[in-house]
């Protein structure tokens, strides 16, 4: 039944001249459960390996952010529109505009009522649909079913990818993976039936990949390529030519609704990011290496808290694979090895300053290496094909186990920077991160001990020094947290809350004058600094200067702030 459907596509694919498409072996299937029903497999072992995240709380990385501290925006269908006229942190200067991610959020937020529970869901079901599609592309490309299958298990399994499913922001990568196959089933099957309907689906999904995450852009590269290797077609057809007026169309409106949502600083030009790109170059081994040995996973992983000794094993490993398989690199091969490596160079652009190399972002790369993989079916012989799916299938059994155990790092906010903090110790930010988490969970000590590492670590980092003297304030230890403040202050002259922090410290110490001139500089930096307002009436009550205590009384209420009926009768004498 296979080889016949085989020979009607073949015949059907006659009719386009422009485009004629390649035979090649036939994708046998033997006739069992395990081959009968691939996406319920799929769907079961997904669901059942990642069932325990649905208790998952938020790691107070990004999720916090975008979604325990702003329910008002992610409750609400209404404010869907928006998603698309601003940044993912609603930033006007920022760098990601992810308006389809945002989406996703405000749906689960709204349906779901908030539920934590409910986005972990989705992330399951998103992760699950990403696996069904990848087998489908696997067959489309002629991988025999029972290879497909493993293939698709390999990936739902990897332990690289839990950061994907089990962190509720991890899932900008499978949805953009969803977006992707879907964008490359279309076009194989627009080029097979020239259905228009095909045609349009192909362009919605590589728009809605667009919108999801800018890394689509060197999609049209991979889908010329798919055409030259699986179809044989001229890169310079008619076809391609629409095809291409089509995918610069789609590239273009995203770039005109990105300028209107969010202002790129000057100096972020694509010279300035690709020159990154040799600081970054130790990441690919990083990332390579966790693919057959993910043993250095980090929730945070950084360059010099890593090796790069797995990614030179493995490197080493796949080659001694296809050197005694005795396989020619085929046409699938080669497009395998150019989406693995176009997938992974925008991971390797990311500026010294925001450098963390988030495994989730292997998801697309990885498919690569399996699709290339796939030519050592089509090439080997019977009991080569045995060796090769009992090899995967050894692999997804050893993964399981560390794919539950890493899993828990994401289970709450404690484990995930415990994990960051073992495995990432010499990031500031790390360090810095940690222990404000510390901080909030009422540990004082160890808040103070990160907050010094991260000073040791960079003595000019921004924040460290104001964080430090508010634990000295906690503590009572005045002089200590004013020398922390006027440290900071050094390093961010227009820090407001550092000015503000520091005239509460004299205040404290009841040198009123002082900190009467601090509090007084915070509203020159930021006039609506409401606290402070608040406070400079505090201090001209103390200091018997009621014209100037019901001054600053009405600015603080004009900025929300409801001073007690006994306060109020006092300043009026």
């Amino acid at each position: 039944m296979q080889a016949q459907d085989n020979r009607l596509w073949l015949m059907k694919t006659t009719k386009n001249k422009n485009i004629p498409v390649k035979k090649g072996p036939e994708a046998t299937s033997t006739n069992n459960i395990f081959t009968r029903f691939p996406y319920i497999i799929i769907a079961i072992v997904g669901f059942l390996l990642y069932a325990h995240t649905l208790k998952f709380d938020y790691t107070n990385m990004d999720d916090k952010t975008l979604i325990a501290d702003d329910k008002a925006f992610v409750s609400k269908l209404s404010s869907i529109p928006e998603a698309f006229h601003l940044d993912v942190f609603k930033e006007k200067g920022g760098t990601f505009y992810r308006p389809l991610f945002v989406t996703s959020l405000i749906i689960d937020g709204s349906l779901g009522k908030m539920s934590f529970a409910v986005y972990h869901f989705s992330n399951i079901l998103f992760h699950v649909l990403a696996g069904c599609l990848l087998f489908s592309l696997l067959i489309k490309l002629e991988i025999k079913r029972e290879s497909s299958l493993l293939l698709s298990l390999f990936l739902i399994i990897h332990p690289a990818l839990v950061q994907a499913v089990a962190w509720i922001p991890g899932r900008n990568d499978s949805l953009l993976a969803i977006f992707v196959l879907s964008s490359f089933i279309m076009l194989m099957n627009f080029i097979k039936s020239h259905k228009t309907i095909h045609f349009v689906l192909h362009s919605l999904f590589f728009l809605m990949a667009l919108f999801t995450k800018e890394t689509a852009i060197i999609l049209p590269i991979l889908y010329l390529l798919m055409i030259k290797f699986w179809s044989e077609g001229k890169l310079f057809s008619k076809a391609n030519i629409n095809y291409l007026v089509l995918w610069i169309t789609s590239i273009i409106i995203l770039f005109i609704a990105r300028s209107h949502a969010i202002q790129t600083s000057k100096g972020a030009t694509p010279i300035k990011f690709l020159s990154n790109i040799p600081n970054n170059l130790a990441a690919f081994f990083l990332y390579f290496g966790k693919i057959l040995l993910p043993f250095n996973l980090s929730v945070i992983p950084t360059i010099a808290d890593g090796t790069i000794i797995y990614g030179l094993i493995t490197i080493a490993i796949i080659a001694a694979v296809f050197l005694l398989s005795k396989t020619k690199f085929s046409s699938l091969a080669i497009f395998g090895g150019c989406w693995f490596i176009l997938f992974i160079i925008p991971i390797l652009i990311v500026p010294k300053e925001s450098a963390f190399f988030y495994e989730q972002r292997l998801y697309l790369p990885l498919m690569g290496i399996l699709i290339m993989s796939g030519q050592l079916i089509l090439k080997a012989t019977k009991q080569t094909s045995k060796y090769f799916n009992g090899s995967i299938l050894v692999l997804i059994i050893c993964f399981i186990p560390i794919n539950f155990l890493y899993s828990k790092n994401f289970s709450g906010k404690m484990n995930f920077w415990n994990n960051a903090l073992a495995t990432s110790p010499n990031s500031v930010y790390v360090n810095k991160i940690a222990a404000s988490v510390y901080y909030k969970d009422n540990n004082l000590e160890k808040a103070e001990e990160l907050n010094l590492i991260a000073l040791k670590l960079n003595p000019a980092e921004p924040f460290v020094n104001n964080d430090l003297g508010i634990i000295f304030q906690d503590k009572k230890e005045w002089e200590k947290a004013i020398a922390c403040f006027q440290k900071e202050i050094a390093i961010s002259p227009t820090s407001d809350k550092s000015y503000y922090n520091l005239a509460y410290s004299y205040y404290s110490m009841h040198n009123l004058e002082v900190s009467e001139k601090y509090f007084e500089k915070t509203i020159t930096l930021n006039p609506e600094y409401k606290e402070a307002y608040q406070s400079l009436a505090l201090v001209n009550a103390d200091l018997k200067n009621f014209e100037r205590a019901r001054y600053y009384t009405a600015e603080a209420q004009k900025r929300g702030i409801v001073p007690p009926k006994e306060f109020l009768e006092y300043i009026q004498k």
